[in-house]
């Protein structure tokens, strides 16, 4: 059993040592097909055409490079355009569907579709020099598709940053008819959770995709980085209005919200969760919220499935019970959440290794670096994402939708009509009365709950005080040892692991 055990680590450290090694190859050599090929990418089955035309309504020349919008970014064509004078770019059919456009070397960098035109010109921001509109822009193709279909079921995996991935997602199967679908049952973990809840509920995803956008440009900065959860409360105050708890999706639980939730109750102190810890009781366990008395329940709920660490501190939430337990991001029980089996599973990256999951249905159909998800990239990035999203969304309709319902179109049936009608924000103070939002307040609310719990029995007081009783104890033992090593003469060989 030992030599089985070190055989199976033998294994495991070969093939890290082997991805490793193919990852720094494809990142110094822009060696990307091999990289894709140890991530396990897909590709795309669709081809894509048409071009991009761009307008200088600037009154000097501008230099337009376009780019793949892919890694490893690959310069396709340069061009300089004088005032007034508009460039069209007509690259030949391929699997890409949108391009990186680079003005004036670093002054402006956006993403642009294949099939619009777009103008160039001087910014109202002082803080931007240029600025590129999309002045024309065919809208995607809207189909009841989803609408009469019965039995699906979608899980969205927990997702950081790359939730907008996620978004572009939703984008297409509410173009497709699933918010009109009463069959449909969605859950999500972390930001899969907020796509889900938006999506069901008929919100504008570009329009969340924007306010992401804006909120991920303030999070670069490093003393903005760790307020995460202030803005996800700020893009929910876009979308919800205190009428939302009404939709009939909301209403009849067919949205879930997977958060991790504690074992024991809140005021529970450190050392019965160390006793229960050593009895092998469970400490954590993954609940599914999808009842809510208010809107102000949901947002919590959001808030507490989007709390891992940097993104927010655990969140006290009273239970089913009636019990107040400490709630935390769903990624720590259940990374994507599902129903059965037939669950179309979405994951916004690649996971060659099947930590997260396995086989899910839609995910990036070209390499996408997992720190994204932790670090937002720039914005022409995010809109990349967006619409990689969309794309494989549809390329996951068109191919394998028929063989689940062999139907490629249908007619909606008992379609979901809701007005909301009370457009009030009293949810948002109800919110910020039970919740800190901003760093400090939650790293607060953490020691003073913590000074409770400890204080709050005796058993704690004990276990704490023999606790710094005997790191005491072995500070000062490890000090005399030192302390007689240099005074007796001795030298420590590290390499031998001995003393001479």
């Amino acid at each position: 059993q030992g030599q089985y055990i070190m055989e199976t680590v033998r294994r495991c450290m070969c093939a890290f040592a082997h991805g490793f090694r193919i990852t720094a190859e494809a990142v110094v050599c822009g060696r990307y097909e091999a990289l894709e090929k140890l991530y396990g990418v897909k590709g795309r089955r669709r081809m894509f055409d048409g071009g991009v035309a761009v307008k200088n309504e600037l009154s000097v020349p501008a230099r337009l490079a376009f780019c793949m919008s892919r890694l490893p970014k690959t310069m396709l064509e340069v061009a300089d355009v004088n005032p007034g004078d508009v460039y069209v770019y007509q690259p030949d059919q391929s699997t890409d569907f949108d391009f990186l456009l680079t003005v004036n070397s670093n002054e402006l960098h956006a993403m642009v579709l294949r099939g619009g035109t777009y103008t160039l010109s001087s910014s109202s921001d002082a803080a931007v020099k240029l600025a590129l509109d999309s002045a024309q822009l065919s809208p995607p193709p809207k189909r009841d598709l989803l609408s009469s279909v019965e039995g699906l079921t979608f899980g969205f995996s927990a997702s950081g940053w790359l939730f907008i991935y996620q978004l572009g997602v939703g984008a297409c199967l509410q173009d497709h008819g699933i918010a009109s679908n009463s069959h449909v049952r969605v859950v999500g973990s972390s930001g899969g959770a907020l796509t889900a809840v938006t999506m069901m509920c008929g919100c504008d995803m570009r329009a969340l995709r924007d306010e992401v956008k804006l909120y991920a440009d303030v999070s670069r900065h490093c003393s903005e980085a760790m307020n995460m959860r202030h803005f996800i409360l700020e893009a929910m105050k876009t979308m919800i209005r205190d009428g939302f708890v009404e939709h009939p999706v909301l209403r009849e639980g067919r949205v879930e919200i997977s958060v991790t939730e504690s074992g024991m109750e809140a005021t529970t102190g450190p050392y019965q969760r160390f006793r229960a810890l050593c009895r092998n009781q469970p400490v954590i366990r993954e609940r599914r919220l999808k009842h809510f008395g208010s809107v102000s329940e949901l947002a919590v709920a959001l808030l507490a499935s989007s709390s891992m660490g940097l993104s927010g501190l655990p969140l006290i939430w009273k239970n089913e019970d009636g019990r107040e337990v400490h709630v935390a991001d769903g990624a720590f029980t259940n990374f994507l959440p599902t129903y059965d089996e037939a669950t179309v599973k979405v994951r916004p990256f690649l996971d060659p290794l099947g930590f997260t999951s396995r086989s899910p249905e839609v995910e990036p159909s070209e390499y996408v670096s997992l720190s994204y998800a932790f670090w937002p990239p720039d914005c022409a990035t995010l809109d990349h994402l967006f619409e990689l999203g969309y794309r494989d969304t549809e390329d996951w309709l068109e191919f394998e939708l028929p063989k689940r319902v062999g139907v490629q179109d249908g007619t909606p049936v008992q379609p979901i009509d809701f007005t909301c009608t009370d457009d009030g924000m009293t949810w948002l103070d109800e919110v910020q009365k039970s919740v800190p939002v901003r760093w400090q307040d939650q790293v607060s609310e953490m020691i003073s709950t913590f000074l409770e719990a400890v204080f709050s029995t005796r058993q704690d007081i004990t276990g704490v005080l023999l606790f710094l009783l005997i790191s005491f104890v072995c500070f000062c033992y490890t000090l005399w040892v030192m302390a007689n090593c240099m005074f007796n003469g001795y030298e420590f060989n590290l390499v031998n692991n001995s003393t001479a």
